[in-house]
């Protein structure tokens, strides 16, 4: 098994293979700390964007390429950030003394959907593109979290353990009519809606390790997408739907790959030996060097490792992106590199 993944994944296609097209933004440890960088999505232009001595992670492009999203705990404490695509005018838009993170555009970018601790409770809210008018969309007992807004903007998907384990729901985008689309035994997490709005891709460790996923937007139709060996997590797709970026550990450490979207031809596109994951994609390139912005605001936020995916499983799964599997919290520190 351990060959056969290997195999797969250091598979490099011929000349005449697609080539991806469009930028894929993503956070690496690479010079020694959490930041935002920036690519072409053929892995070429690799481009630093932020430079704090914080964590910065999980960016997000706006629907027309001008902004960028990601969560800092610059300030002590996990917060949502915006900035320009080329890595200037950062701005807060958060301000609590519990967790807001994982921040994703609505389809006209008017709108941030993100999940939070404010209210005692990982939950899901909404707010303006200016972080103002908050409002709570979810209220349950469990963890509601990693939402992600459906290309019509008519729904939102989440994971969410309200039965224990993590499965992936929908809802409409003022928290009604929450729809349970998995039954699994274990874990399926990370959803993400496809462009022409059928799909929604997911990670599920159903097989044994974390793979690719896919199904219709109701649930049905549920099919496994990669036989990789490793886990795969974070999947998003290409701006026409023809392909798939992920990370995985297969290297002793998270890098970006890319597949196409039934599960075939994988490809690695971060070669840094550090920590690259998270990925986001969409369309334009990545041609020059940005500004670089102002240092400074110190302050690191403490990895915690990592636990196991449910009750009877060996298989290790990242809280909220890569941390400790404790259900009572949903607190994303800096990403462990460790082997599988």
């Amino acid at each position: 098994m351990l060959l056969a993944g290997l195999l797969c994944l250091g598979c490099v296609l011929p000349a005449h293979a697609q080539s991806p097209t469009g930028r894929i933004a993503f956070t690496s440890d690479r010079d020694g700390n959490s930041e935002i960088y920036v690519m072409n999505a053929d892995g070429t232009n690799q481009r630093r964007l932020t430079k704090h001595s914080g964590y910065d992670a999980k960016p997000s492009l706006s629907p027309d390429g001008k902004k960028i999203l990601f969560e800092s705990a610059r300030d002590g404490n996990l917060e949502i950030y915006v900035m320009n695509s080329d890595g200037t005018e950062e701005r807060r838009l958060t301000t609590n003394s519990t967790p807001d993170f994982y921040p994703n555009w609505s389809p006209d970018g008017s709108k941030i959907v993100f999940h939070s601790e404010r209210d005692g409770n990982p939950e899901i809210y909404v707010m303006q593109s200016d972080g103002s008018n908050p409002i709570r969309l979810t209220s349950r007992t469990r963890i509601d979290r990693r939402p992600c807004w459906s290309r019509d903007g008519k729904r939102i998907a989440f994971e969410s353990d309200q039965d224990g384990d993590f499965e992936i729901y929908t809802m409409n985008p003022d928290g009604s009519e929450i729809l349970k689309l998995t039954s699994n035994t274990v874990d399926d997490v990370n959803p993400a809606y496809s462009p022409d709005g059928k799909k929604i891709a997911f990670s599920s460790a159903i097989s044994g390790r974390f793979e690719l996923h896919a199904m219709n937007t109701d649930g049905t139709g549920q099919a496994k997408l990669t036989s990789l060996g490793f886990d795969a997590f974070e999947p998003v797709w290409s701006p026409d739907g023809s392909m798939l970026a992920f990370d995985t550990y297969v290297h002793g450490n998270a890098e970006i790959y890319i597949v196409k979207s039934d599960g075939t031809n994988a490809r690695r596109m971060t070669y840094s030996e550090s920590t690259d994951w998270l990925p986001c994609w969409q369309n334009g390139s990545v041609s020059v060097e940005p500004t670089k912005p102002k240092t400074g605001f110190a302050g690191r936020w403490k990895g915690m490792g990592f636990g196991m995916a449910g009750a009877g499983s060996t298989v290790p799964v990242r809280e909220t992106c890569t941390t400790d599997f404790d259900r009572s919290r949903s607190v994303e520190p800096d990403a462990p590199s460790i082997k599988p």
